[in-house]
């Protein structure tokens, strides 16, 4: 005949105590994961949107000549501050000089009144209006940024030869079409500036942000204009940052709601 042993230690757990066990050890686990849920439901965390962009001005125009003439003198250089009105680049003009000091003899030989005497102060202010073609000049205030150039090239009308940016400095950022919904004018934005294999931190606020999307290769996007304070920084440097818009749960953070 067989025979059963028993270790006194052992319990001996009945079917319904088992039922029983399980239970507890599935409504703890529950309780722990439901617990795990609420925390992330309920702890709030600053939301960003990832933006990239550059470095602008409020004012900017192109230096580019209306002639084709050679270089006489460059009156500046880059990061040169300039007035509106400065002359910042002569070109050769003998041809035109010419023109304008013979229509003024002609002007002085003139009986005042006369017909000769009006078409000669006709052709000095057409000899005039020519000779200014001949220089070029800053039709605003703010920072020039030239192309490489020396005296004695020969420019051509359509050929940039530098730039001048005025005004306040400000950053174009590209957002993508799924965050930009979530910006508002006055958000403040953070963006990191690589600069001289230096990074520069700058802060702003959102000025104004476009319509209508503009689409590019992989997705579609939208330009925002901020404001910066830092007004030192060149024009065209690129940058990387984000803007805050708003506190979420750390759950929505997680799955992008």
């Amino acid at each position: 005949m067989a025979t059963v042993q028993f270790d006194a230690n052992e319990e001996i757990r009945s079917p319904r105590q088992r039922r029983r066990r399980r239970k507890l050890l599935i409504g703890s686990v529950l309780f722990i994961v439901a617990g795990i849920i609420a925390s992330l439901l309920l702890i709030q965390t600053d939301r960003y949107v990832p933006v990239k962009g550059y470095v602008i001005s409020s004012e900017h125009s192109q230096l580019r000549s209306l002639v084709t003439a050679r270089i006489a003198e460059i009156r500046c250089s880059s990061g040169t501050q300039v007035n509106t009105g400065d002359v910042l680049i002569v070109l050769e003009a003998e041809k035109a000089q010419a023109e304008l000091e013979l229509a003024q003899a002609e002007l002085a030989k003139a009986v005042t009144g006369a017909a000769s005497w009006h078409i000669a102060k006709l052709k000095v202010r057409i000899a005039e209006a020519e000779l200014a073609k001949f220089t070029i000049a800053a039709s605003h205030g703010g920072m020039v940024q030239l192309m490489p150039l020396h005296v004695g090239d020969v420019v051509q009308p359509d050929q940039l030869l530098g730039e001048v940016f005025g005004g306040e400095r400000q950053l174009k950022l590209r957002v993508t079409e799924r965050e930009a919904g979530k910006l508002k004018l006055g958000q403040p934005v953070r963006v990191s500036l690589t600069l001289h294999d230096r990074r520069r931190n700058l802060s702003g606020k959102v000025l104004e942000y476009g319509q209508v999307i503009r689409a590019d290769d992989r997705a579609g996007y939208r330009e925002v204009i901020c404001s910066f304070l830092a007004q030192d920084v060149l024009v065209g440097a690129t940058c990387r940052g984000r803007i805050l818009v708003g506190r979420s749960s750390v759950m929505a953070k997680i799955f992008g709601w």
